[in-house]
Parts: C-alpha cells; structure tokens; sequence
C-alpha cells in the first residue's frame, strides 16, 4: 500500500517492494541507492548518526568505502517525486 501511494507500485503485489526484507520478523530497508545519491547521502549520515547509536559508526566507515562512491543526482528528478508523495499523503508543510 505504502508503495503504491508513492507511486511505485511492486512488481509481484504479494512479494513486496524489492527494497523492504523481511527476516526473523525484522524489517530490513536496502539504503543502497540512497547511500550512494549526492543529494540523500549527507543526510542519511546525519540522521543515521543522530537516530541509530549502533548504526551511525557503521554508516561512517561504509561512506569511506570506494564501492561506495555518492553518484551526482539530479535535485529536478527528486523533486517532484518528493512533492507527490506530499500530496498524495496529505502532509501538511513543515514550517508554518
């Protein structure tokens, strides 16, 4: 449902999104293209840093990994992806 109201609906309805792994009754989110985008990547390791005491260290040592080189992201193609998951989930505006 959560997919579908970003715009992104799942390939296969009963799998799931591709990004979401559920094991041992955890929940399991691959970052990876987020990690890996200019725009999303500073931020993740703020919040990651701030929320998650056990994985902000982790996400530090994995921004020095080569593998792991941020690829340019274009802010115009983030954009209006950001602003319809806003309309679609009636969120209000964060500064009043």
């Amino acid at each position: 449902v959560g997919a579908k109201t970003v715009g992104f609906p799942p390939r296969d309805l009963l799998a799931g999104p591709t990004f979401v792994v559920e094991a041992a009754h955890r929940l399991f989110f691959d970052l990876t293209p987020m990690f890996r985008s200019t725009l999303w990547h500073p931020l993740l390791l703020q919040i990651m840093g701030q929320m998650e005491t056990r994985s902000g260290p982790v996400f530090q040592q994995l921004a020095s990994d080569p593998r792991l080189t941020p690829i340019p992201t274009s802010r115009w193609r983030v954009i209006p992806k950001v602003l319809s998951l806003l309309v679609r989930a009636r969120a209000r505006p964060l500064l009043r």
